[in-house]
């Protein structure tokens, strides 16, 4: 109602009183009651101190042009409530998650720590010791936390609601229905000039805790799929159902040494031997003779 009775000051000059409007809405049936339960007690937790201490990082999955369900995610720094980056994608997976991280990096610095939920992307369940998002921000000495509870994070989670209640209708009114649209529109308005004005307060120490990135470090070999194979005795290796030769100036046989395999956030892929890149060749599989029948 408070987003509605805005748009009607802003776009059509009514002025009128929040109960008012409210008491209208009523009549028509237009108010969404909340459902009230009894909870558990969560206690009130302060804010850290400073900004960069500690970022809520997660995926906020609905239909945001109310039609395809699209995943947002963005994170929220704890001690100022500002988003410092977020983006739309088709799903939460870890390379998006990546592409997250390494944009707050490059626009802000790097976080001491990410406060997350337990999914398997961020090191929950069963991917405690195989994360590859855990893998990236441990190279930079990110520690990722994972919370018991959704209120743990509420800072997040109540941020999920507003972008719902906002974004949806703001994103119609606009007639934007594409994705590279919609994150134009939420990086370079609604973040910066709705959320960053109405949303955000002053840390308690102005001294930020983001760590400048070193100008050697590149982020593009750090926020990648990281899979290592095992390289057989005829110069091969498996990687996804497939096989592949190992083309190597090495003159020595690379018979049961590791080799890297990387893929990038634009889905490509290299190859690495002891920190240096090769060439790897698919190999075509011996076909059956029944099938060949």
């Amino acid at each position: 109602m408070t987003h509605a009775l805005e748009k009607l000051k802003s776009e059509d000059a009514l002025e009128v009183g929040y109960s008012t409007f409210r008491k209208w809405c009523l009549e028509k049936n237009l108010v969404k009651r909340s459902k009230r339960r009894r909870g558990q007690i969560h206690k009130a937790r302060v804010r850290m101190a400073s900004e960069g201490m500690i970022l809520q990082m997660d995926g906020s999955p609905h239909r945001y042009n109310g039609k395809d369900e699209w995943c947002l995610i963005a994170a929220i720094d704890d001690a100022t409530s500002k988003i410092p980056y977020g983006e739309f994608f088709l799903s939460e997976d870890t390379l998006s998650c990546m592409r997250v991280v390494q944009r707050i990096i490059e626009t802000s610095g790097i976080p001491l720590v990410i406060y997350t939920d337990k999914a398997g992307i961020f090191g929950g369940q069963k991917r405690q010791n195989f994360s590859q998002f855990c893998r990236a921000c441990e190279e930079l000495d990110i520690q990722v936390i994972c919370a018991n509870s959704p209120e743990a994070k509420g800072r997040i989670e109540r941020a999920w609601d507003t972008f719902q209640d906002r974004i949806v209708p703001e994103m119609r009114i606009r007639k934007i229905h594409r994705m590279p649209a919609a994150n134009i529109y939420l990086q370079e308005q609604f973040i910066p000039n709705y959320w960053a004005q109405n949303n955000t307060v002053a840390a308690r120490n102005p001294e930020s805790q983001y760590r400048k990135l070193s100008p050697e470090i590149d982020l593009n070999e750090i926020f990648c799929i990281k899979e290592y194979r095992t390289v057989k005795g005829d110069h091969t290796l498996s990687w996804n159902n497939e096989i592949y030769l190992v083309e190597s100036p090495i003159k020595y046989s690379l018979h049961g040494q590791k080799i890297e395999i990387r893929t990038y956030q634009n889905v490509t892929t290299k190859t690495f031997y002891a920190g240096k890149e090769i060439q790897i060749v698919k190999f075509p599989k011996p076909q059956n003779l029944k099938q060949a029948a």
